[in-house]
Parts: structure tokens; C-alpha cells; sequence
């Protein structure tokens, strides 16, 4: 056995290693969470820790000798800014609804007398260690690794609930419902999503789900996972139908939840239609060389003022790149000719131009835009807008004819919209028509936990949206192979 001193800004733990272990699976197996967005294949270059002194990739690095690991821990998510913590009464009954997205997890403490949300705990899915997307842990769980990414979240719930129960002196919780997409779905409740991921893209379960028997349920014996449509649209989107009110109208309406999966539901008189554009985890900052959630030190917003560069953060100085803020920065760039209609990189005769080097464009001394990382933002982008042409498609109707817009998750409520037309992520057939609505995914799930019986209508939802399948759609990888680029040229 080798030693392996771990060091973290918090703590010191060492652990005893097999000789010839990798170091990932070390670090893993010990509690440690590493973003390896390709799931330990190299490509992502995610998962660099300081070996004895020297930057190593984890997945690439096995264990030789006693060795000393420094980790640059993930930071937690503060959540949102407009929500306000509400003063907790003990006296009331206290549940939790929550969204566990692909890349991160939102958890909503909600009064059950009041209906009131009192506190809010988000962070990145731990499950990022394992892959950034749905496919990969999929992956994983064929390689045998379906027991650790169960307790992963399992786990992570667990100290969610313990926060909440510690920082406002509660002695239980009722009740947790939770909003997902489908492969989250069966993770959670410790089932294979392996037939998911191959045709014919059958779930094992689609129904409201009743969690039982994990460590979770030792704090919350009820404990429901919310009904999905299919593979691939999960009760994270039912459950952003049910908060948009879109059912309540006649128009003809769109809802669009922007991340990993990029789930749309087009709504057309009676008649729902239902797509997953697997858009990846690039509006998230995975895949990106610099990309990052959007927590302290992610850059979200990027201006070009008198000629320069300026730059926001969520908090703090710069540390890298949030999708919001890759937005912004592509939109600059396209504007100042840095990057031609087909994406790559060239330089012009901005004053930006001398920022490109070797093709890269730093946006600091430290933080830059590859081409690698141009291209994941021109199939990001692609795929969601896309995916909106096909649905169109199918419906047989033009989206001039789409009266309202819904925009959903972290991602679209902080979305320059302006920027998202100019690089071609929305149509602008949708100016005057958006209305960013922020987590509907956890609003939804907060809808089902103050009032049960939204299950049942969650439920006949689920059967009403006919799913699209774009995998095999001549029209949906025409529409893709078009919209790759940035238009053209003026």
C-alpha cells in the first residue's frame, strides 16, 4: 500500500492507496470530488491536481510511491440572489424540493403551512467526478459503477437535509420531492439507466417514484422522485411546464430549459411536443477550457467598452468562465471580426487582436478562449436552437407564429438576450417574446410538495407531450449542420 497525503483549503486526510491504482478512482473512492468531464479519457483536462509539486492529470496518473496531492477544491454555489431567506417558525411542518440537474443541484426549504421558501442550498453535482453528461455516466454505470454514483447523491442529499436541520435548529423534515431528468432519476434511486442509452431508449421506470431504504430516508421518510416522459424528458421539464402556467393559455408557447440536456416543449393549441437536444455541458462551463459554474470567480458578463474588454463576476476576481459570460465573450468577439462566420479565430483590426495568440484568445493573463472551446459553443448553441426549428417543424407552424417564449433555468434567467440572438442561440424572430422564468425545474417541484396533488396532473402531462426523437431526424441534423456557424458575413 502507498500513503497519499490529500490536501484541500479545508483539511488534511491521508489515505492508503494500492501501488499502481489511478489516481481519479483514489480520490474518488476517498470522498473527494474532481470534475473529470469526459469521464477519465483525457480530453477534458478537468481533473489536474499538484503531485509531489507537478500538475498532473488524475485520470492519467497512477500511484507509484508515497505521494503528497494538493486538490483545488470545487466551490459552493451561493443560489440565487432573488430569493430571500424567510424567518423559520417552529411551530410550522418544514419539506424540501429539489432540482439535481446533470452539472448541479438545487435544494428549496419551503414551509408547508406557508407554502413560503425559508432558505435554498444549490451546488454542483458530485456526480461530476464520473462525467458532465447523461451518456458518460451512463458509461460508468455499464463499467460497474452504478453503487457509487447512487451514493454520491444519496450522500450529497444527505448533507443538504443535515444543513438545513443544523442551521435552523429543525428536528425533521416531512417531506422531499424531486424534480430530474431521467437518467438522474434512476441514479437517485439506485436503478441502471444503461437502457437509456441504447435503442430503443426505454427508462426502467417512468412513474412517480417513492424512495426507500437508503441512508437519505434515515432523516426523510417520504421522499418522492417526480413522474418523466421518457429517456429523455425528464420531471425536471414536466415540472417546468407545471410552474410556467403555459397550459393556461391558448397561445402558441415554447418552453426551453438551457443546460446539459436542453430539454424543449412546444406547446400548439392541445397539443404538446416534447424534444432533448443534448446540447452538452458548455452553458454550464464544462468543456470549456476555463469553464466554470457560476459560483465565486466565474465571469458572467463581458462588455466591450471604448475598445476594451470589461469583465463581471459572480463574486470576487476572475478564476474563469461561466456560459452566460461565454455568450457575452463570443458576441464580442463575432462583433470585433475576431472569429469568422465558421468560428474560427482570426485576427482583424480590433485593438483585441493582439489578445490572440496561437490560436487562443485571452480574455486575462490566465483565462482564454480556445478553438476547441469555439467549436463546443457552436454545438451547444446549435443543438438548442435546432432542436426549436424541429419542433416547429413537426407542429407545422413557423416560429413567427410562437406567441410566448419561456426561458428556464439559472442560465436563461441571467442571459443577455441581445448577445443569445447575435451568436445565433435564439432566433430573432423571439425578440419581445422571452420571459426568462428562472428554476422552473425547482419551482415546479415546490408546486408538487406544497400541493401533493399536482402529482396526478403532473402525470396526465407526461402523456400528453409527444416526445421527438432528434437522434435519427434527418431534419433535426439538417437544421444542426446550418446553424453551426455564426451566419454571414457582412
Amino acid at each position: 500500500m502507498r500513503k497519499i497525503k490529500v490536501l484541500t483549503e479545508n483539511e488534511t486526510k491521508e489515505i492508503a492507496v494500492a501501488k499502481g491504482t489511478n489516481l481519479l478512482e483514489a480520490l474518488r473512492k476517498a470522498g473527494f470530488v474532481l470534475p473529470a468531464d469526459c469521464g477519465g479519457k483525457r480530453t477534458c483536462r478537468k481533473c489536474q491536481v499538484i503531485l509531489n509539486s507537478q500538475n498532473v492529470l488524475a485520470c492519467q496518473t497512477l500511484v507509484e510511491e508515497d505521494a503528497v496531492v494538493e486538490l483545488t477544491p470545487m466551490s459552493i454555489e451561493k443560489g440565487y440572489d432573488f430569493i430571500k431567506q424567510i424567518e423559520i417558525d417552529l411551530n410550522h411542518a418544514y419539506g424540501i424540493a429539489c432540482d439535481i440537474g446533470t452539472t448541479s443541484i438545487a435544494c428549496y426549504l419551503v414551509d408547508l403551512d406557508t407554502y413560503a421558501i425559508c432558505d435554498y442550498f444549490t451546488d454542483f453535482n458530485h456526480q461530476v467526478a464520473f462525467g458532465a453528461d447523461v451518456i458518460t455516466r451512463i458509461d460508468q454505470c455499464r463499467l460497474g459503477n452504478l453503487p457509487i454514483l447512487h451514493h454520491t447523491i444519496i450522500n450529497q442529499l444527505v448533507r443538504v437535509v443535515e444543513y438545513f436541520l443544523s442551521k435552523h435548529n429543525l428536528t425533521e423534515i416531512k417531506r422531499m420531492y424531486v424534480s430530474c431528468n431521467t437518467t438522474m432519476a434512476h441514479l437517485l434511486a439506485g436503478i441502471d439507466p444503461s437502457p437509456i442509452g441504447q435503442a430503443p431508449f426505454t427508462p426502467v421506470f417512468t412513474n412517480t417514484f417513492l424512495l426507500e431504504n437508503t441512508k437519505l430516508n434515515a432523516y426523510i421518510t417520504n421522499i418522492v422522485i417526480l413522474p418523466s416522459v421518457g429517456a429523455y424528458l425528464g420531471s425536471d421539464i414536466l415540472a417546468g411546464i407545471l410552474a410556467s402556467r403555459m397550459l393556461e393559455t391558448n397561445k402558441n408557447a415554447l418552453l426551453i430549459d438551457i443546460g446539459t440536456n436542453g430539454e424543449i416543449i412546444l406547446k400548439t393549441g392541445q397539443q404538446l411536443y416534447g424534444c432533448s437536444t443534448a446540447a452538452g455541458p458548455a452553458f454550464e462551463g464544462g468543456r470549456i477550457s476555463c469553464g466554470m459554474a457560476a459560483i465565486p470567480g466565474a465571469i458572467n458578463e463581458v462588455q466591450l467598452i471604448d475598445g476594451k474588454v470589461k469583465l463581471k463576476t459572480v463574486e470576487g476576481k476572475p478564476k474563469g468562465i461561466c456560459g452566460c459570460g461565454l455568450v457575452d465573450l463570443i458576441a464580442v468577439m463575432r462583433k470585433e471580426k475576431l472569429l469568422d462566420c465558421s468560428g474560427a479565430l482570426q485576427k482583424s483590426s480590433s485593438p483585441l487582436s493582439k489578445k490572440i495568440k496561437n490560436d487562443v484568445f485571452y480574455v486575462t493573463g490566465e483565462i482564454y478562449l480556445s478553438q476547441k472551446d469555439v467549436r463546443e459553443f457552436q454545438l451547444a448553441k446549435s443543438a438548442i436552437i435546432s432542436g426549436i426549428l424541429s419542433l416547429a417543424t413537426t407542429a407545422r407552424i413557423s416560429l413567427d407564429q410562437i406567441e410566448t417564449v419561456y426561458l428556464a433555468g439559472g442560465f436563461g434567467f441571467y442571459l443577455n438576450l441581445d448577445n443569445a440572438y447575435s451568436v445565433g442561440l435564439l432566433p430573432e424572430t423571439f425578440r419581445g417574446k422571452v420571459r426568462s422564468i428562472g428554476n422552473a425545474s425547482g419551482m415546479g417541484a415546490k408546486i408538487c410538495l406544497t400541493h401533493p396533488d399536482n402529482i396526478a396532473k403532473l402525470e396526465q402531462i407526461a402523456k400528453a407531450v409527444k416526445p421527438i426523437e432528434l437522434s435519427n431526424s434527418s431534419v433535426f441534423f439538417s437544421y444542426f449542420t446550418d446553424n453551426m456557424s455564426f451566419g454571414r458575413e457582412e
